[in-house]
């Protein structure tokens, strides 16, 4: 419950804070109190991801992860730390839709974000086994995932006295969340310079003019997924039917663990549509186009206030249908074009414009 209402902004009540202080657990949690912090988003090659460092056990090993809004998972592997604890009978795993696969135990260990970001006793997934394609980077050490599930995929053991449905093991949000001024965070990705996630502030030299928010939908969805009104090519505006209506929305994810956009076949087809020479490649299981080609920009729309957000041609190099995902998913090619705020407490994601360097 303390978790839960952390999560919306309501503050704890006097009786949730006497059962907190009896429970070890959480007793940690609730010594801190209005935290904020940073941590920087290093770009690597291509901007194919965003690789951000934490401190993990005693003495501090620095790992370099990606920042991941599309899960609530934290696989990293194994550490010598004197203050490493396992979680007996915990496991994890995970399956991907090429068949790669990651599995392995669960232990405890502390963990640092920036400089102020402490978050002890923390539950973190090892990894016993995972498939070739997961370890081609020496300088990628796992995911931080920061989806707004409050469920990873930690498998508990049943208790004697609850054997149906045993507590879920703390996400990271989970952990954060009652230390930080404000529950949200926000990221300010870059092309080809380092960016920034933020905690429990947002950083009004960010973001130009006001933000924009839009509710998550489904309300309880495990990703950060909103609706998106429209689209626009260039300077044209959102395709309509011949009634002059536009066609209907999509729901799309914010999920910074992912390099590419992944949009509905019908904006795809859009889109490349209006680049001269383009065509699908069976080869490449995609869209190829003349290197010399300018791609023209692409926006989308959010209907609670109007605000269009801008993916420059220059950043759309990485894009593919998301057909048979059932969302949108606007990865870091859309998302370093925008100033994204990750609202938690008001279960929403809001975005606004920004200065663009490259």
């Amino acid at each position: 419950m303390a978790h839960a209402f952390a999560k919306y902004g309501v503050p704890s009540t006097a009786a949730m804070k006497r059962a907190m202080a009896m429970n070890p657990e959480y007793h940690n949690l609730t010594k801190r109190a209005g935290v904020t912090g940073d941590v920087v988003a290093i770009p690597q090659r291509n901007d194919m991801q965003y690789l951000s460092p934490v401190k993990v056990g005693t003495p501090p090993q620095t790992l370099y992860v990606g920042i991941d809004t599309g899960s609530a998972d934290f696989p990293q592997p194994t550490s010598a730390s004197t203050t490493s604890r396992l979680l007996p009978n915990h496991t994890w795993s995970i399956l991907y839709g090429d068949r790669s696969s990651a599995r392995g135990i669960v232990y405890r260990d502390d963990v640092t974000l920036g400089t102020t970001l402490h978050l002890p006793s923390l539950p973190i997934e090892h990894t016993t086994h995972v498939s070739p394609s997961f370890t081609t980077d020496p300088s990628f050490s796992g995911l931080l995932g920061l989806g707004p599930s409050h469920s990873n995929r930690i498998r508990v053991p049943p208790t004697p006295l609850n054997t149906t449905s045993p507590s879920p093991v703390l996400t990271v949000l989970d952990a954060l969340l009652p230390s930080l001024s404000l529950p949200l965070f926000t990221a300010d990705l870059r092309s080809q310079s380092p960016g920034t996630f933020t905690f429990g502030y947002i950083p009004r030299s960010s973001y130009l003019g006001s933000l924009s928010y839009t509710k998550l939908n489904p309300p309880r969805s495990p990703y950060w997924q909103f609706t998106v009104a429209g689209w626009s090519v260039g300077s044209g505006r959102s395709p309509s039917s011949g009634s002059g209506k536009p066609r209907r929305a999509f729901t799309a994810i914010a999920d910074t663990g992912t390099s590419l956009a992944l949009l509905p076949r019908k904006v795809v087809d859009d889109y490349y549509s209006r680049v001269p020479g383009a065509a699908y490649d069976a080869r490449w299981a995609g869209v190829v186009f003349p290197c010399g080609v300018e791609l023209p920009d692409w926006s989308f729309l959010l209907a609670e206030d109007g605000y269009r957000g801008v993916g420059p041609g220059r950043y759309m190099r990485y894009g593919k249908s998301s057909e048979g995902i059932g969302f949108g998913i606007f990865g870091d090619v859309v998302l370093k074009a925008q100033f994204v705020v990750f609202d938690v407490g008001g279960k929403r994601v809001g975005f606004g414009r920004k200065r663009l360097m490259r």
